[in-house]
């Protein structure tokens, strides 16, 4: 769902809402890789290949998620788009900036968004940064296409185990072993400088 149709039926109303609400606030105005990005505070961080959030069966992964943190909605935003700042010389908060995920989103329906409408650029090809968070809040992750990285940020150690099927799908790892593997191509070419930030920012507190 884009905010053009987003249901506006109540509870849907507000779950979507505060998932909107949720990702606004999460990411630091203007921060990038290696920075810490997330306003708030959170326990755990796993890195992954953003290219699995830009495929035709990402929404089945985030019904996952949803399930697993009961949850309704979740809420994915272009940051670059909203900021007018994106590549493709879309205005701020176009239409298409922000997609909304719940229980009944298909793999087809995801796929036309992506592609976009012939007359708007769809996300397949954008390089930008993006976020996404829920209703409930318990996870958030944020990727830079342009560089190639993602991290998924979870509140609660103790809870990480429930999230294994999902993590496991995304081959989701702590950076230190993503860079030592290395998880993929990008995270063989850090600067060193860059490994050293990413270390501090998100390695065991």
């Amino acid at each position: 769902m884009t905010q053009e149709n987003l249901h506006t039926d109540a509870p849907y109303a507000e779950f979507s809402k505060n998932a909107s609400a949720n990702m606004e606030k999460s990411i630091r105005s203007n921060a990038r890789f290696p920075e810490y990005v997330f306003n708030e505070k959170w326990e755990i961080f796993l890195f992954f290949d953003p290219d699995w959030v830009f495929v035709e069966e990402f929404p089945e992964k985030m019904k996952t998620l949803l399930e697993i943190e009961g949850g309704e909605c979740a809420c994915i935003c272009n940051l670059d788009m909203e900021a007018g700042e994106s590549g493709f010389g879309i205005k701020p908060n176009g239409t298409n900036s922000r997609y909304f995920f719940d229980k009944e989103t298909t793999n087809d329906e995801y796929l036309k968004f992506l592609g976009g409408d012939g007359i708007v650029f769809g996300w397949d090809i954008c390089i930008d940064s993006f976020a996404c968070t829920s209703d409930k809040h318990d996870w958030c992750f944020y990727c830079e296409r342009r560089d190639e990285i993602a991290v998924i940020a979870f509140r609660n150690a103790s809870e990480l185990e429930n999230y294994r099927p999902v993590l496991s799908q995304l081959y989701a790892t702590p950076i230190k072993q993503a860079i030592e593997l290395p998880l993929t191509y990008p995270f063989s070419q850090l600067l060193p400088e860059w490994k050293r930030d990413l270390i501090k920012n998100y390695g065991k507190k």
